[in-house]
């Protein structure tokens, strides 16, 4: 495709920064206590709005940012927090931020006696409108020599802003002490850059050359990378370290995983219509239905059809092995104790479940039991069966009876996309 079909990620910035900061005030729609993404501390996180790239995969449920484009931002209020959604000067954030700390201080029973040490701008590309953000840096810095304090905010950003603009990096050495910067890199070469962010492949180097420039002047960066091979290869993993140590960064790369949304799904078709020679490395699975052999499974069962249903919008049935099947699915998940069955049971249990489930394509067998069994994909002319452990969409290093509903939920999420091994 042409560069000048591609979108010019300043521009965009540009436009959406219009709506987003109004007369020295920016929009948050929610703020919240969390743990970093490192989970080292508690971070006093406000949620907000406006990117200026369009990654395909991105997880967000808000309306393709292309052109400069912001939704109605209507006042709401936030019971659980106590806040209303809508805009706040830059004194006024950190005095949202302080009431978090205080609140964590104040109730060190629920947070385990942590303190915040962090205040963040997430769901959004931060850099977005940088004279707000020296605005609240400057509040902070003051506030933290007055007070002898030592909260850090962190910006996330992909790099294109402070990258094509340098200046702004040396702007922000001021603040040395009170910032810190967290680079998410996209892609390892110029094509996927263009293609995977839906941008000029003519800013691809932007990123690249901010974290120099932080590293020149001795400032606080983290860099993360989504190399999860749904994304990229090694390869172009391999490319981004190698760029990096030719930046002069010695520090660790936090490796990401895929998470997917209903937004995902809806950005992927739009971009097979701008892009439709991608080779994307991932597809979705379509009609999922569930099967339990046991009915300790089946609480299982009910968190992964909650993260199917919040990546295609789709609520699989649930049955017992031995109810009726249904014509109309087309991927089975089957949750079993392998260790109680051998091959021959397996091999009846396909026919068993292919006759009830006359359309199905794929039969998935997640083993729930003790240990781990040996990964097997089989494909014949009729179905394709996947033996694979469960704990493989989560963790494989924590046991299955040590794991919460959120990460069921997470479980449900990656199990609705696959590799894509012939490069459809």
């Amino acid at each position: 495709m042409s560069e000048k079909y591609q979108r010019d990620p300043i521009e965009i910035a540009n436009k959406i920064e219009h709506s987003l900061v109004q007369y020295g005030k920016r929009f948050f729609g929610e703020f919240m206590i969390e743990e970093s993404v490192d989970k080292k501390v508690l971070v006093a996180n406000a949620y907000s709005c406006g990117c200026n790239v369009n990654c395909y995969y991105c997880a967000s449920l808000m309306k393709d940012y292309g052109e400069g484009y912001v939704p109605d931002l209507n006042l709401k209020y936030i019971k659980e927090a106590e806040f209303k959604m809508g805009y706040y000067l830059p004194n006024e954030l950190l005095d949202r931020f302080l009431a978090m700390v205080e609140e964590v201080k104040n109730n060190p029973n629920i947070y385990h006696n942590r303190e915040i040490t962090q205040f963040a701008i997430l769901d959004c590309e931060t850099t977005i409108g940088m004279k707000y953000i020296f605005d609240f840096l400057e509040e902070l810095h003051s506030y933290n020599i007055a007070n002898n304090g030592k909260y850090v905010f962190v910006i996330f950003t992909n790099g294109i802003i402070l990258g094509n603009d340098t200046k702004l990096i040396d702007k922000l050495g001021k603040y040395k002490e009170s910032v810190a910067l967290r680079f998410s890199i996209k892609a390892g070469n110029r094509e996927e850059f263009g293609k995977r962010l839906d941008v000029n492949p003519n800013y691809y180097q932007c990123p690249y050359r901010a974290i120099e420039k932080c590293i020149e002047l001795g400032m606080d960066c983290q860099i993360a990378v989504l190399n999860d091979l749904a994304i990229m290869s090694a390869e172009e993993f391999i490319d981004i370290k190698k760029q990096l140590s030719w930046c002069g960064y010695k520090g660790s790369i936090l490796e990401e995983k895929l998470v997917m949304s209903r937004g995902c799904v809806r950005r992927i078709e739009l971009h097979k219509k701008k892009y439709p020679e991608y080779k994307y490395r991932f597809l979705f699975r379509k009609n999922i239905g569930i099967v339990f052999k046991n009915e300790k499974d089946s609480g299982i069962g009910r968190r992964m059809r909650s993260g199917i249903r919040r990546v295609l919008d789709e609520v699989p049935q649930i049955k017992a092995f031995d109810d009726n099947g249904d014509d109309d699915i087309l991927s089975l998940i089957v949750l079993i104790d392998l260790n109680e069955y051998s091959f021959n049971d397996i091999e009846e249990a396909i026919k068993d479940l292919h006759v009830k489930y006359l359309n199905v394509r794929e039969i998935i067998f997640l083993h729930t039991g003790s240990g781990f069994i040996e990964e097997i994909d089989v494909s014949s002319d009729d179905v394709k069966v996947i033996l694979k452990n469960y704990m493989s969409l989560i963790d494989d290093e924590i046991e299955l009876t040590k794991v919460d509903a959120k990460q069921h939920v997470t479980a449900g999420n990656r199990i609705t996309f696959y590799w894509n091994e012939n490069n459809e």
